[in-house]
């Protein structure tokens, strides 16, 4: 028994082995992990970064994209990512994505981090509705117009989120006049028929999200990881068959099962 106590007494004692040091990441234009058979690199003439990068916007291609690859024949996983990642980065296109994760959560990446893409921008007239409060009388995504209220049932997912901001633009970083502007894009490839992400793709989002917060030097939350629906709610809502209840396309209870902030 004596023994016994002398042994938690000297456990108690002796000094524990701190934990190993988190490795000092460094922002870089592609990502080591990605090799170069996934690298599809966008080939426009972007605009180098004139804020630093601090928060990742998450979007889904739309589905699309899968099917005018399966209407090419084409039906393999990678084959489908890399059909979407040239879609991307072809000329004429107006869109672009530093990142896309496929079904089977290999990441493929588009843009070099030291630029700004083209996938959650904001025009003027939109910017300036951000503005202020106004952009909460928005009546529909498209072809819409300034109602002389809220539409019913309208953005309540955002203000549950965001209780203590008025507008998506108090989520960018000072300076920034949109989304595009400080952010990395992550794509999620679209499952066909509409089905829900697959277990892969949500473990690569997570540990994929964790290294660019680190690599960013900020810790990754609620805030620094966002649907595009977020900062932009005014056109990423859906109306419901009703035509009376809008809300955001992206449920919240449904982003918090995509990401887990508390790993």
């Amino acid at each position: 028994m004596l023994n016994e106590l002398f042994q938690v007494w000297r456990d108690l004692l002796t000094p524990q082995n701190p934990p190993e040091p988190k490795p000092d990441l460094q922002m870089v234009d592609w990502l080591p992990s990605v090799p170069h058979d996934r690298r599809i690199p966008d080939e426009r003439d972007f605009s180098k970064r004139t804020i630093p990068a601090s928060f990742v916007v998450v979007h889904t291609t739309g589905a699309g994209i899968v099917q005018k690859a399966f209407d090419k024949g084409i039906k393999d996983c990678r084959e489908v990512a890399r059909y979407a990642c040239r879609y991307y980065a072809r000329s004429g296109n107006g869109v672009s994505t530093h990142f896309l994760i496929d079904w089977d959560g290999y990441v493929w990446q588009i843009l070099p981090l030291g630029v700004q893409g083209w996938h959650a921008g904001w025009k003027t007239n939109v910017r300036q509705l951000y503005a202020g409060t106004d952009w909460q009388r928005w009546s529909h995504p498209l072809g819409g117009s300034l109602a002389a209220q809220p539409p019913a049932g309208g953005y309540a997912a955002w203000k549950e989120a965001f209780p203590g901001l008025d507008s998506p633009a108090q989520l960018l970083p000072e300076g920034a006049p949109s989304p595009n502007t400080g952010s990395i894009s992550v794509d999620l490839l679209a499952v066909p028929a509409g089905g829900p992400w697959t277990e892969a793709q949500k473990d690569t989002l997570n540990s994929l999200t964790l290294e660019l917060c680190d690599r960013m030097n900020v810790e990754r939350t609620a805030v620094t990881v966002l649907p595009h629906s977020y900062l932009d709610p005014m056109r990423r809502m859906t109306v419901k068959k009703s035509g009376k209840v809008q809300e955001l396309a992206w449920d919240p209870k449904g982003w918090d099962d995509l990401l887990d902030f508390g790993s």
